[in-house]
């Protein structure tokens, strides 16, 4: 009877202990648990923050591309066409889309051949 006092005992020792340790353990998932949710907010903050630089930035390069779409605009078509014959491509297919279409085809004309052909393929594209 000892025997089995004593290990009824132990058994329920172990059992005490291990209940410990889950409750350890449960605490520390709480935390974990508790720490991923502030780490998501705090990525989700930065990830708007970032989102609305981009946006801003977009909108702030648009401003600009408006800003000379009328400069282009109120050029003769031969100074309008050396101006963008020297521009980044993209940017001057960019301002090209905004203009009039038959003060673009003026441009057109007076640029280079090839340059002309150049931005006008990536005109098409773009359009697409």
């Amino acid at each position: 009877v000892s025997d089995l006092t004593k290990e009824l005992l132990d058994k329920e020792e172990k059992l005490r202990l291990r209940e410990l340790d889950l409750l350890k353990q449960q605490d520390q998932l709480k935390v974990t648990e508790t720490d991923l949710a502030n780490r998501y907010v705090e990525l989700a903050n930065k990830q708007k923050d970032f989102i609305g630089c981009v946006n801003r930035n977009n909108e702030e390069n648009k401003a600009r591309i408006g800003q000379l779409v009328e400069m282009v605009s109120n050029m003769k078509p031969e100074k309008a066409a050396s101006v963008l014959s020297v521009q980044d491509s993209d940017i001057a297919v960019q301002i090209l889309q905004m203009i009039d279409p038959k003060k673009a085809s003026k441009i057109f004309n007076f640029m280079d051949k090839e340059i002309s052909a150049k931005l006008q393929k990536q005109y098409l594209l773009m359009k697409k």
